[in-house]
């Protein structure tokens, strides 16, 4: 899924409309509009902006392509987290920080 594509996602999700997108993020509705489309590169403050409004990670909206120091263990894993609910992520973000810790003491220290 490309950039604009995960902005619109998550917009959707949200049952936001591109009108009040662009009022939560401070940004015009035609520049959302436009970056949903793929017509205009998102840039980092736009970028953050719409990441704050839609309260998700940047780098959820970024494509994997995109992230040049992710590898592809990294894109997978964001993958299987884009339908998440907020419940879900919180628990999951707790499994994971007791799963690294545990990993690091048993296994690499």
């Amino acid at each position: 899924m490309e950039s604009c594509q995960k902005i619109k996602f998550y917009r959707k999700k949200r049952n936001m409309t591109q009108d009040e997108l662009a009022e939560a993020a401070n940004l015009s509705t035609s520049y959302i509009s436009q970056v949903e489309t793929g017509r205009k590169n998102i840039g980092r403050e736009g970028l953050e902006k719409i990441a704050e409004a839609l309260q998700v990670l940047p780098a959820m909206l970024i494509q994997c392509d995109d992230m040049v120091r992710k590898d592809v263990k990294s894109c997978q894993i964001m993958k299987e987290l884009e339908d998440c609910s907020d419940y879900e992520l919180s628990v999951i973000h707790d499994i994971l920080l007791s799963l690294k810790s545990s990993l690091r003491e048993n296994y690499l220290g």
